[in-house]
């Protein structure tokens, strides 16, 4: 009888442990190799522009990296239907208050589908990546409905600014935000910009700005000097070299 309920036992933690009730949130590996740099110059109403240097992962996500970085660079021009596949220009839609920032509407008509490099939506490499701290890049797939997520990526991308582990399953991350103080800079903008509701206002005391245009007024690529993926992971790295 004793075992039997031992048996019982174990098998309710096994079912727990697979299902939604336990789950435990993926770990990014801290030598993910960096294989791409790219940077938005981002402008907030009159603020002078920021530079958001991001590193991305092409090596676990490929299609998704090069989707991204020819998006950043603007290189493939137009697309039959005359949509600039160019980040330049655009704007950031929607701010979650303390979560998140998102752009790549190239339609520049809010419309939640946006536009890939491929000609059409694309499937992500893998789920592989968490969303497990503050500048995390990722992209967001085509509806807004949690119920209905469909595996379709194209422009839309978002800057996450502190752990969110229920969008593991749901949206893919590729990147992140190189230098902690420019993390620091977009965590402390989505205190002051967006809403619960992910809607650009900004409170200023008891004054409220609605709707502050925020834009992208330029986007690219940069080299690589081969110290990044390092840079990205100094006490992984550093313990290493002890090591040796």
């Amino acid at each position: 009888m004793k075992i039997l309920g031992i048996m019982i036992f174990a098998f309710l933690v096994i079912v727990l442990v697979n299902s939604w009730i336990i789950k435990y949130p993926k770990i990014n590996l801290p030598f993910e190799v960096v294989t791409h740099k790219v940077f938005l110059d981002i402008k907030i109403g009159d603020m002078e522009p920021k530079r958001i240097h991001l590193v991305l992962f092409g090596n676990t996500m490929p299609k998704m990296t090069e989707n991204f970085r020819a998006l950043c660079t603007g290189e493939k021009g137009v697309n039959k239907n005359n949509v600039t596949l160019h980040y330049k220009g655009t704007e950031i839609r929607r701010i979650q208050r303390y979560s998140w920032i998102e752009g790549g509407d190239l339609l520049k008509n809010d419309n939640v589908k946006g536009v890939s490099i491929y000609g059409e939506p694309f499937r992500a490499d893998s789920y592989n990546l968490g969303h497990n701290g503050l500048g995390y890049l990722g992209m967001r797939q085509g509806s807004l409905d949690t119920d209905q997520r469909d595996n379709k990526f194209t422009s839309i991308f978002y800057i996450i600014t502190r752990r969110i582990d229920l969008k593991d399953d749901l949206d893919a991350v590729f990147g992140k935000v190189f230098k902690e103080d420019e993390r620091l800079w977009l965590r402390n903008q989505t205190r002051y910009l967006g809403n619960s509701h992910g809607e650009p206002v900004q409170d200023l005391g008891y004054k409220k700005i609605v709707n502050p245009k925020i834009v992208i007024v330029d986007s690219g690529e940069l080299p690589l000097d081969g110290t990044e993926t390092e840079e990205l992971n100094p006490e992984y790295y550093r313990f290493r070299k002890d090591d040796l």
